[in-house]
């Protein structure tokens, strides 16, 4: 039975491990693609720069607890604010990651539309104000 739980210990180790270096890294090339001159003056950039910003909070902040969980006492445990805070805030930046990716798609979907007025919506104001209504509502 203890050979189960060091097998889950080690994979949780060296697999989140991976998971924080390498997303860690994806997201930071993210941000230096979507931060070039080029990228700065589109609306789709804007939002994927914002997602890939939140989605290092997420891996950070989800799995260093965990990692840190592994060899000292979970703060979950001892914190009740802490656990609930912890979850409140990784599922609301899960669900502003994903919303925002959502609005990426849209955006791209209405800059194709032959319709110009659907078009007009591609526009980096319009994204600005819809980020932060995502935001705010996440």
């Amino acid at each position: 039975m203890s050979t189960l739980g060091d097998l889950q210990r080690s994979l949780t180790r060296y697999g989140m491990s991976s998971y924080l270096i390498l997303g860690n890294i994806g997201n930071v090339i993210n941000i230096f693609v979507f931060c070039q001159k080029e990228h700065r003056k589109n609306s789709c950039s804007l939002y994927l720069l914002i997602a890939s910003f939140i989605n290092i909070f997420i891996i950070n902040y989800g799995i260093i607890p965990t990692l840190y969980s592994l060899d000292y006492p979970n703060p979950e445990l001892y914190s009740i604010t802490f656990c609930k805070l912890r979850l409140y805030l990784l599922h609301s930046a899960l669900m502003i990651s994903r919303s925002l990716v959502v609005l990426a798609c849209m955006d791209r979907c209405a800059l194709s539309s032959a319709s110009q007025h659907i078009r007009s919506y591609c526009k980096r104001k319009i994204a600005v104000r819809l980020i932060i209504c995502v935001i705010f509502a996440g």
